[in-house]
């Protein structure tokens, strides 16, 4: 197996992610819970497993129980540039 080092290990886990949320977006019934605040940036086991548990909650509370409260992190929608401005 070849040697990765630390930038291909995050370059990996962003295509990842990529495609996890992809799945999320897409499939019914589906979602994800962002752990990368959490976690190692390297490693796919994040040590603080109840943290992620919490959040997984949220999720299932919000999509499967229907409950009003905010169980999905943020998602990027768009920009606009305006002149040396991103918006």
């Amino acid at each position: 197996m070849r040697h990765l080092n630390y930038n291909h290990l995050l370059y990996f886990w962003t295509v990842v992610r990529e495609g996890q949320s992809t799945v999320a977006h897409t499939m019914p019934n589906a979602a994800m819970a962002v752990t990368i605040d959490i976690g190692d940036p390297v490693d796919l086991h994040p040590p603080f497993k109840s943290a992620v548990g919490h959040r997984l909650a949220l999720v299932a509370r919000e999509t499967i129980y229907g409950e009003k409260l905010i169980g999905h992190s943020p998602v990027y929608k768009s920009h606009e540039i305006d002149g040396d401005k991103i918006r």
